[in-house]
């Protein structure tokens, strides 16, 4: 029994919770990586989860402060610190392309920046026209998705 699986039976004795958590772990094949993205997608019905008892698991989730709690302890921080930051863009694509662009290098780099006296896109280092997101079809918006760290 996996780490995640002992800690299903461990930590709750609510049947809903316990019940959600199974649910989304089982689907997930207990990948941390896939448990957080349920977490923070913005999606009303992530990709596995469009039937009855998915939707129920998700809403849960989203709704319980508690098992909300538990997954964080079970997914690693650089984890959970990674969709935090994704969350802030329209898609994972997007958000690899503006932020992991050095890691991904079959995706084009995004950033926003001036040109002349307006602010705009630019991809691989060229003005763009992108207005949407290329993956998604999001309208990018009119500024970064984050604003960039201020130096201590």
């Amino acid at each position: 029994m996996c780490e995640i699986e002992q800690s299903l039976i461990e930590h709750t004795s609510d049947p809903d919770c316990k019940e959600c958590r199974k649910r989304i772990c089982y689907r997930c094949n207990m990948i941390p990586e896939s448990v957080a993205e349920i977490l923070f997608s913005s999606d009303e019905y992530p990709y596995n989860f469009d039937d009855e008892a998915g939707v129920i698991a998700v809403k849960h989730l989203r709704e319980c402060s508690e098992c909300q709690s538990w997954f964080r302890g079970i997914i690693p921080e650089e984890i959970i610190e990674r969709n935090e930051h994704a969350s802030h863009c329209c898609c994972i694509f997007m958000y690899c392309a503006v932020e992991e662009h050095d890691m991904h290098s079959h995706l084009p780099s995004f950033h926003f920046g001036a040109f002349r006296d307006e602010e705009t896109w630019w991809v691989d280092g060229k003005l763009a026209c992108f207005r949407f997101c290329p993956w998604c079809a999001t309208p990018l918006p009119n500024k970064p998705y984050r604003e960039p760290a201020q130096p201590e």
